[in-house]
């Protein structure tokens, strides 16, 4: 559904210049003559449609806020061709701005807004893990200091095995990770789950990274750019 109504925005937002080319008769060779025939209004319109297709396509929450804003632009665009322009009938435009209004029951769906509220649920933009063996120094904020090795490790997350398992959930660790290189990776990480040696993870823990830097986080991908997935 997500996908689907993405793709209706993004319909939307490209229908605008090809109206203009029909409406004036424009070929495909004179694409930047009909894009000069769009208002500023014409524009905004078509940018924030883009950018709440984006938003919507990653499940992001922040379309609880950007859909009803959109509905207002979209509402006022159209009340200005209707009322002002003479390319449309008011009628026509009314009736474009209800079917747009419409299509946004496709999102109202329990289904759709507890994705959208939960983004652990998104599955689609969880970052792949990679089984590999990485020195890990782990500090908890209650007991000390211990070295292991990931187990398997993403972008956002690794887990770790430890040799007893302790009440750490939801605690806060610093976590030092040591790459093949020997360049390592500082970051904050929080422990999100727990696993009690089941199917092939070991006893450990999962931990989620916090507040790791652009340049750490990008030495991170590349790093893990050079390991196979996990099968």
């Amino acid at each position: 559904i997500l996908t689907l109504f993405s793709m209706t925005l993004l319909a939307i937002a490209i229908s605008f210049p090809i109206q203009i080319m029909i409406l004036y008769n424009h070929g495909f060779s004179e694409m930047g003559e009909a894009f000069s025939k769009l208002t500023t209004l014409n524009l905004f319109v078509i940018m924030y449609l883009v950018i709440n297709a984006v938003i919507v396509l990653r499940g992001s929450s922040l379309a609880t806020l950007t859909l009803p804003t959109g509905i207002v632009v979209m509402t006022f665009n159209n009340y200005f061709v209707g009322t002002i322009g003479t390319d449309y009938s008011s009628t026509f435009a009314w009736s474009a701005t209800i079917v747009y209004c419409s299509i946004h029951f496709l999102l109202c769906q329990p289904k759709v807004f507890e994705i959208m509220m939960h983004q652990d649920r998104r599955w689609w933009l969880t970052p792949i893990r990679k089984q590999v063996a990485v020195m890990a120094l782990v500090s908890p904020l209650r007991g000390p200091a211990f070295t292991t090795r990931t187990f398997d490790l993403s972008e956002e997350g690794a887990f770790v095995p430890v040799p007893k398992m302790s009440n750490y959930l939801d605690e806060r660790v610093s976590l030092c990770l040591t790459l093949d290189n020997s360049s390592q990776i500082h970051c904050e990480a929080n422990i999100v789950r727990f696993n009690a040696k089941q199917g092939r993870y070991p006893v450990g823990f999962g931990m989620k990274f916090e507040d790791i830097g652009f340049w750490q986080k990008r030495m991170l991908k590349k790093y893990l750019n050079q390991h196979p997935a996990q099968g």
